[in-house]
């Protein structure tokens, strides 16, 4: 409500010719032309945009900063490396009132399952699931999970990460779908249901 915030990349040259981008995340105050706050992050920072005005960046070393928008205070979370973002095909940032989430999808050649769940909304997770506490910065747990569908229905509110997903089995001549259900506990990652069923 305060103004405008603007992402704008920024090339800097050096003494040798070469470059090196930055992005720029600035808040911008029509009425009196000036910046509340400026934050820059290196070239090739992923950003996602969160709930009640924070955004998340995720730096190519690995840093993810959690950023206040309406005052620029930055808040850092430790526990990714370059490592865990080498095959990365895709990343994605979910957050709920306690807890940051984010999942590091890696590439795969084949897709051997599938979720249908009617109206239910769901985000596809093939990799590493990282979770801080989001108020302290704390890092929490990180899990491998390949193949899995999170579940977004009450997602904010549940103290369980709910994942489900439907794989094709063969039994001799007989050909069935089995539903696969995992949750694990928000705050520690442990495994409380994981279950399979025809």
């Amino acid at each position: 409500p305060e103004g405008l915030v603007i992402a704008e990349s920024k090339a800097a040259r050096s003494l040798l010719g070469l470059s090196r981008g930055t992005t720029v995340l600035r808040l911008y105050d029509p009425l009196t032309q000036r910046d509340d706050w400026s934050v820059e992050c290196p070239s090739g920072t992923y950003l996602s945009l969160m709930e009640d005005d924070y955004l998340a960046a995720l730096e190519p070393d690995g840093q993810l900063i959690l950023l206040d928008l309406q005052t620029g205070r930055r808040q850092t979370m430790q526990g990714v490396t370059e490592e865990d973002l080498k095959s990365k095909s895709e990343l994605r940032v979910l957050s709920d009132h306690d807890n940051l989430y984010l999942i590091v999808n890696q590439r795969t050649r084949s897709r051997s399952y599938y979720y249908y769940g009617g109206n239910m909304g769901s985000v596809s997770v093939n990799g590493q699931m990282f979770a801080w506490n989001r108020h302290t910065g704390k890092f929490l747990w990180k899990e491998k999970l390949l193949g899995k569908q999170l579940l977004l229905m009450h997602f904010t509110h549940s103290p369980l990460l709910v994942f489900s997903t439907r794989n094709y089995q063969r039994a001799v001549n007989i050909g069935y779908y089995a539903t696969t259900t995992l949750a694990l506990d928000k705050y520690t990652g442990q495994t409380k249901v994981d279950l399979s069923a025809p």
